[in-house]
C-alpha cells in the first residue's frame, strides 16, 4: 500500500516511534551516522569531491551505468588541505566544507560557518574570502547569513 501524498508525514515520529516490547531500544543517546556535507565536481572528467566535515574523498564515477560500473575511489578519506592547501589556515580546515555549489570554469562557492570562499578548485586558488553576508548581501538579516547547509546551482 502506498503512502497518501496529501497526508502529513513526520519522519522523526516515524523513525523513532515506540517499538512494542523494546522500551529501552532508544533510551541511549542517538548516534548520528556520518554523511556527505557537500560535493562538487572535479576539474577532471567524471570525477567528484565528496566532503565529510574536515575531510574529503575524490571519486571517479561512470554515469548512467545501472549494473556494472567502473566507479573507483581515487583518493580515500583525507584532510581537505591535502588537495586544497589554500584552505589550510581557514575555518574550512577546522570545521570543514558545510555546503558548496559549482559556478563556471571549475569555480565553486564553498561555505563553512558564516564564511564563504569563491574557489578556483582546478588551480587551488582562493578568489575571494569573506562573510556570507558580504558575498551575498541579499542574505543579510536572514537565517542564511550565519550558516548555509545546502545549495545547488541551477542552469
Amino acid at each position: 500500500m502506498g503512502m497518501n501524498p496529501d497526508a502529513a508525514f513526520d519522519a522523526y515520529d516515524y523513525l523513532f516511534e515506540e517499538i512494542e516490547g523494546e522500551d529501552d531500544y532508544f533510551s541511549e543517546e542517538l548516534e548520528v551516522e556520518p554523511y556527505i556535507n557537500s560535493a562538487f565536481r572535479s576539474s577532471s572528467t567524471n570525477e567528484v569531491y565528496f566532503f565529510l566535515q574536515d575531510k574529503y574523498m575524490r571519486l571517479y564515477y561512470t554515469p548512467g551505468q545501472q549494473t556494472r560500473t567502473n566507479d573507483k575511489i581515487l583518493r580515500d578519506l583525507d584532510w581537505i588541505c591535502y588537495d586544497f592547501p589554500s584552505l589550510e589556515h581557514s575555518s574550512f580546515s577546522a570545521y570543514g566544507i558545510k555546503c558548496s555549489f559549482d559556478t563556471e570554469d571549475y569555480k565553486a562557492y564553498i561555505f563553512s560557518e558564516c564564511y564563504c570562499v569563491y574557489l578556483d578548485y582546478a588551480n587551488d586558488k582562493i578568489l575571494s574570502f569573506s562573510a556570507i553576508r558580504r558575498t551575498f548581501p541579499v542574505l543579510e538579516n536572514t537565517v542564511f547569513e550565519q550558516n548555509i547547509h545546502s545549495a545547488f546551482w541551477m542552469m
